[in-house]
């Protein structure tokens, strides 16, 4: 007998909060890498060294912003990956 078959309802809940977790995550960095795509085009549209070097500063931002994020949907998913090891162990 699994935990989960002992508290079918906590291990849902468990589960979904995990799930969650990596699903925003996941939202986030896809909304960050189109951010990052459109500035670069900012960068290459410049008109003048000024807006290129503020747009490649904004990039560098996002691209710090996007591996942070990264950083954390491995861990959530990692995270998601015990919690269902946890629920389903004998």
């Amino acid at each position: 007998m699994t935990r989960y078959d002992e508290a079918p309802e906590a291990a849902e809940a468990a589960m979904k909060e995990a799930s969650d977790a990596l699903n925003k995550l996941d939202d986030d960095l896809a909304i960050a890498k189109e951010r990052a795509e459109e500035i670069a085009q900012e960068a290459n549209a410049a008109k003048t060294p000024e807006e290129e070097a503020e747009a490649l500063r904004r990039l560098e931002v996002i691209e710090q912003e996007i591996e942070d994020l990264s950083q954390d949907f491995a861990s959530a998913e990692k995270s998601f990956g015990e919690t269902q090891d946890f629920w389903f162990e004998s």
